[in-house]
């Protein structure tokens, strides 16, 4: 049995969660003697994908766009028209804005 101070997790480093936390309401049935326990139980928390955040902006109607690869040097062996067609934004299709998009869902 765990002291009541002590926190059991679930995972390891970065990614490690509390399985139980202390909750201000006293909620909860501990199982020994039915009085409210001071812990629930929690799911861990979602995160949000850094890189794809970084990477990627979701617009008003829920399409990914991304900026488009090659325009950032070697751009004197490109023609204009090359040049002009890389400047607007991307948009994902099918499940590639899927991924991005369930990836990016705890901050939407």
């Amino acid at each position: 049995m765990k002291s009541p101070g002590s926190v059991e997790t679930f995972g390891v480093g970065l990614y490690s969660a509390p399985l139980f936390r202390r909750c201000c309401h006293g909620g909860g049935v501990d199982n020994q003697n039915l009085w409210p326990s001071p812990y629930e139980t929690i799911m861990p928390k979602q995160k949000t994908h850094k890189g794809i955040k970084k990477r990627f902006t979701v617009t008003a109607s829920g399409k990914a766009k991304h900026r488009k690869a090659f325009r950032g040097h070697l751009l004197s062996g490109k023609s204009g028209k090359r040049k002009r067609n890389l400047r607007q934004d991307g948009v994902l299709e099918n499940y590639q804005a899927k991924t991005v998009l369930e990836a990016l869902r705890p901050i939407l």
